[in-house]
């Protein structure tokens, strides 16, 4: 199956997914907003060299079967042409359908 072009994958730098963290932020006037944060590493044993990648307004966030130690596709497709109120991107695990969401925006932060 062939990738759209404006896919942006990781996995070619980072693919064990170390951690992941969903937040919940309740503002004062009762909004709110979740954030997922990842943690890519290139060796799971000596964590050498880290990726942190911050989902901001996360929504429909599932999580599939999570069993044993996999190279993560993670997949962040630009779907703002889609024209969805706060939604720019969609999330997936494309290799083994661990995870999918959609988000606002993210940020990518390398830890060596």
């Amino acid at each position: 199956m062939k990738k759209p072009s404006n896919v942006l994958q990781i996995h070619s730098i980072y693919g064990y997914l170390h951690s992941t963290t969903l937040f919940l932020d309740i503002g004062e006037s009762g909004d709110y907003e979740y954030f997922v944060t990842m943690t890519l590493t290139t060796d799971l044993v000596n964590q050498s060299k880290k990726t942190i990648v911050k989902f901001v307004n996360v929504k429909q966030f599932t999580v599939g079967e999570v069993n044993g130690i996999w190279l993560s596709q993670l997949d962040i497709v630009d779907i703002s042409a889609h024209q969805m109120e706060n939604i720019n991107f969609r999330v997936t695990d494309g290799e083994h359908g661990m995870f999918s969401f959609y988000c606002e925006s993210f940020t990518l932060e390398e830890l060596e």
